[in-house]
């Protein structure tokens, strides 16, 4: 079996997590809960997880500046990230996206392959 990544393309703060304006206070409807998802994914298949912040919430992933409750919702993306062996961009424009998770998904093949031998 392969190395597994998960883009996560978000443009809000995630559902469920206390931050001011969420209209999910309670997060998924169903009891769905993405960063349990995530790390049990990661832990039984060795998924990382890739998020790719746009608009305003991409702008405090790039600049941890802005709302305070983007800025908060940045770092969670983030500690996600840093948990499951993954990365969290800032995307200002769709143009280089393919980009990211091309290179992304090269640097997850590349790591889970190991040590080059000669």
């Amino acid at each position: 079996e392969g190395p597994s990544l998960v883009v996560l393309l978000t443009d809000a703060v995630p559902h469920g997590t206390g931050f001011e304006g969420d209209k999910l206070p309670g997060g998924c409807p169903s009891g769905h809960n993405a960063k349990e998802i995530a790390l049990r994914m990661h832990k039984e298949r060795h998924t990382r997880v890739l998020v790719i912040a746009c608009s305003d919430l991409g702008h405090a992933v790039a600049t941890h500046s802005g709302d305070a409750a983007l800025v908060a919702g940045a770092r969670w993306y983030e500690r996600l990230t840093q948990e499951t062996g993954g990365r969290c961009l800032s995307l200002d424009t769709t143009n280089h996206l393919h980009k990211l998770v091309t290179s992304m998904a090269k640097e997850v093949a590349k790591a889970d392959a190991g040590p080059s031998r000669p």
